[in-house]
């Protein structure tokens, strides 16, 4: 199984440093040499993880996961991280459903920091659809190894609100899915995000995800 995020030391960085509440990013112009050290980071190859197995869950705490009787994602190795400027999140709560048309699949991911039963609010929340364009007779196991870049992503809309009074708007450049079966799907994100729908001043965004797999349904 090969996979592009370093899931392992993704997290470790992220423990390491804590999760502190949102942090406003100023007006100083991105470091963009951090920012190339960082994608690399999130792409670099650490061989071989073990992923999550845990299945969706009625005492779970995290968003429904669709298709399913009330079931919610659990916090058992499923997670987000998330970099908006120099600002980083861990998102423990995430899934991804694939919607099946006719020539086109359209992928959705969603990802929380807080459960429903947990103090504060679920923010942040990053909530991603994307729209696939597969040649006729393509299946899901033609997903795995994935790489969209920014002409093939004009169609998506993506989000990610930091607090109540802060959505940042996200056009993304890259998808990368690295692997795709009936219970998880990893991938990396970037892209770059305006704060409401009127901002101009641009930021980076970047993320690695692993992700538990809703099942999939037909329009």
């Amino acid at each position: 199984m090969r996979l592009a995020a370093p899931l392992a030391l993704l997290v470790a960085a992220v423990l390491a440093s804590g999760c502190p509440e949102w942090l406003e990013v100023d007006d100083t112009p991105p470091d963009e040499e951090a920012a190339v050290d960082d994608l690399a980071l999130i792409h670099s190859n650490m061989g071989p993880v073990e992923l999550p197995s845990a299945p969706p869950e009625v005492g779970g705490n995290g968003p429904i996961v669709p298709a399913t009787p009330g079931l919610r994602v659990p916090a058992a190795g499923y997670w987000t991280r998330a970099r908006l400027d120099v600002a980083d999140m861990l998102l423990p709560y995430t899934w991804v459903s694939f919607l099946h048309g006719e020539e086109q699949t359209t992928l959705r991911l969603e990802a929380v920091r807080r459960g429903e039963d947990e103090a504060g609010p679920q923010l942040p929340w990053l909530h991603v659809i994307i729209p696939i364009a597969l040649p006729r007779g393509t299946d899901q196991s033609q997903l795995d190894d994935l790489d969209l870049g920014a002409a093939a992503l004009a169609a998506a809309t993506a989000s990610i609100q930091t607090t109540r009074s802060d959505t940042w708007q996200l056009t993304l450049t890259h998808l990368r899915l690295d692997h795709v079966d009936e219970q998880r799907v990893t991938g990396t994100l970037e892209g770059i995000a305006r704060r409401g729908s009127r901002g101009q001043r641009e930021r980076s965004f970047a993320a690695g995800f692993v992700a538990l797999r809703a099942p999939d349904s037909r329009p």
